[in-house]
């Protein structure tokens, strides 16, 4: 099944005061704009990639945003995987959790290609690599 994913980067929606600290609010209004800017069709996952970012987002900010992304969800996102570089981890875990809580379907990564996988409906196992999610079946493999 074709998957469409869209790639946001940090410089596209992160902004900044001209002190150099964090606008929340025009961080979050320049992010749903980006997610409007897509082209008609049924439904996206986004990724977005912080790897770059020169700035970071306190718990606060980042407690923020994911209630902004549970009160007005992005209608054609269904999956948000947010990527990140190892160091900054703990915070895209604690964005990860605050957004579920609130129903947003959003996972952190420190992996493009695990990200991508996810993304695509792929899993990773510890027995077998990465594999397909398969719908639930049944003993005589009939869907459940």
């Amino acid at each position: 099944m074709p998957t469409n994913i869209q790639v946001i980067h940090a410089c596209e929606f992160v902004k900044a005061t001209a002190e150099g600290a964090l606008d929340l609010k025009e961080t979050r209004k320049a992010l749903f704009e980006a997610a409007s800017l897509f082209p008609p069709c049924n439904a996206y996952h986004v990724l977005l990639d912080t790897r770059h970012a020169q700035s970071t987002m306190s718990t606060f900010d980042l407690y923020l945003l994911a209630s902004e992304l549970g009160s007005r969800p992005m209608p054609i996102c269904r999956k948000i995987a947010i990527l990140c570089p190892i160091e900054r981890f703990e915070y895209a875990e604690f964005l990860e959790t605050c957004s579920q809580n609130r129903g947003v379907n959003l996972n952190a990564f420190h992996s493009f290609e695990v990200a991508i996988s996810w993304l695509c409906g792929i899993e990773n196992t510890p027995c077998s690599g990465l594999v397909p999610v398969q719908e639930p079946t049944s003993p005589s493999g009939t869907p459940v």
